[in-house]
């Protein structure tokens, strides 16, 4: 008709601009949907690092060394913890992802 205007979101889009609509529509609704479902199931931030800032200024746990803390607490790490053919490999690429060169470390512990 003469003077209307379209408010079409897609009056000037290609058919591939809005083949990208609906991933984006499915993507919201994830972050939707994560929205409520992450609150449920995650620790709050403050939670989450309660253990660690009571191992770094608690006494109770100064003179204790080489556990594993879960809630403040020791606790039994996973049996993959203590297996040494997976911790080799997970040291090599740690190491090697923060340029630490081979004994380093242990040179290190040593002058500390």
């Amino acid at each position: 008709m003469p003077g209307e205007k379209s408010a079409s979101l897609w009056h000037r889009t290609t058919h591939s601009d809005k083949a990208l609509h609906r991933p984006l529509v499915r993507c919201a609704r994830s972050v939707k949907i994560m929205g409520v479902v992450i609150p449920l199931i995650a620790r709050s931030p403050e939670k989450g690092a309660a253990t660690s800032i009571y191992l770094a200024s608690s006494p109770e746990v100064q003179s204790i060394t080489g556990k594993y803390f879960v809630d403040c607490k020791v606790a039994q790490p996973a049996p993959q913890a203590a297996d040494s053919a997976v911790a080799r490999p997970l040291w090599d690429v740690s190491a090697e992802m923060v340029h630490l060169a081979e004994g380093e470390f242990a040179s290190a512990r040593r002058q500390a």
